[in-house]
């Protein structure tokens, strides 16, 4: 059995515990925020950097935030699933001239999608998950404040609104399968040559259910999608 220690007591971090392969185990966590020291992420004690390497891992393993998806983003506007605007920042950022579509409940999940999840035994979502989210905190936000149009509501409800136009770049992170299976068609129809969908969780072990809608979605329309080497295992769509 080899000793592990996870550099990051983040949400990577405990990612990366959990796909941990038989035959390795997480020991520690190590971190360099000295507020974490002394508590525990995922039931695995937090240490100090050199606490976890006194104990003699056989290796370190570097959980970083996901870079590799904001860097696609950037080289490549409108997105679905916003909850605080993280991700929505730097699609603002990145097209200041461009008008930037974000969908989300501003709720949580619905009732009606997680009633698909659990139907389907496709995550443990539960109604109202991801609802510490406001509008307005998420506008304060954006660099851009003006280019933002904001569709608060049950997806695709709010998409008649937005059904004629065209899109160049479109993030769909809905976490759960109703919504992403919704999603899939609506944008691909409008999205402009050279296009992208940009689909989050495809191969997640937290809510499969993105993984579904793209699958049955790509072997309909005879697409591939194109993996980018993040942990949620995120995928691109580009139209031709």
């Amino acid at each position: 059995m080899k000793k592990v220690v996870p550099f990051g007591a983040g949400q990577v971090g405990a990612m990366v515990s959990r796909l941990m392969g038989p035959g390795y185990w997480a020991s520690c966590f190590a971190d360099n925020d000295e507020k974490k020291w002394g508590s525990s992420l995922a039931g695995i004690p937090v240490c100090a950097p050199h606490e976890a390497l006194a104990g003699g891992p056989d290796c370190v393993c570097l959980c970083a935030l996901d870079e590799e998806r904001c860097g696609q983003m950037e080289r490549q506007v409108r997105e679905l699933g916003v909850f605080k605007g993280d991700f929505a920042i730097l699609i603002n950022a990145a097209f200041p001239d461009r008008s930037i579509h974000l969908f989300d409940t501003f709720e949580g999940f619905d009732a009606k999608d997680v009633a698909v999840e659990v139907r389907e035994g496709l995550s443990r979502a539960k109604e109202g998950d991801f609802a510490g989210t406001a509008i307005d905190y998420v506008d304060q936000r954006l660099l851009y404040r003006e280019r933002a149009r904001y569709y608060q509501g049950y997806f695709p409800d709010t998409f008649a609104c937005c059904s004629a136009e065209a899109f160049a770049f479109v993030s769909i992170d809905a976490d759960l399968y109703a919504p992403t299976a919704a999603a899939l068609p609506l944008f691909w129809e409008r999205l402009s040559p050279g296009g992208v969908l940009m689909i989050h969780d495809v191969n997640s072990t937290q809510f499969r259910g993105p993984g579904k809608a793209v699958k049955e979605f790509c072997r309909e329309r005879k697409l591939l999608p194109v993996p980018i080497c993040d942990l949620h295992g995120s995928v691109l769509l580009r139209k031709g």
